[in-house]
């Protein structure tokens, strides 16, 4: 998710942790089960499966969000969709919407 240097970036990156925390709360245990039998089975080090979100930099202007969550097979678009819906329609992360004038709430 691209966001500009001046944006709320780091607001951003909470909700997104916050809604994938919700979103895979129900199965995130067998989802650990699950990479722990495959781990062991094949002798590989353990990836975490909690959910994360990082911070890359392209250019100095920019800053992009990575959220990565285990989703069972198949749900991936539906739980990216509900994901991005959540976040993007619960607050205003630009800069400029942030600051322009109207967006004030009523006195």
């Amino acid at each position: 998710m691209p966001f500009k240097r001046e944006d709320d970036w780091p607001g951003a990156r909470q909700a997104f942790l916050d809604a994938a925390k919700r979103r895979c709360a129900s199965y995130i245990e067998d989802a650990r089960k699950h990479m722990t039998h495959v781990t062991a089975r094949l002798g590989l080090g353990l990836p975490s499966v909690e959910p994360c979100v990082s911070i890359h930099v392209p250019t100095a202007g920019e800053v992009h969000l990575i959220i990565r969550l285990p989703v069972p097979s198949g749900q991936r678009h539906a739980i990216e969709q509900a994901i991005l819906e959540e976040v993007l329609s619960g607050a205003a992360f630009s800069a400029a919407k942030q600051s322009s004038p109207g967006n004030d709430p009523p006195a």
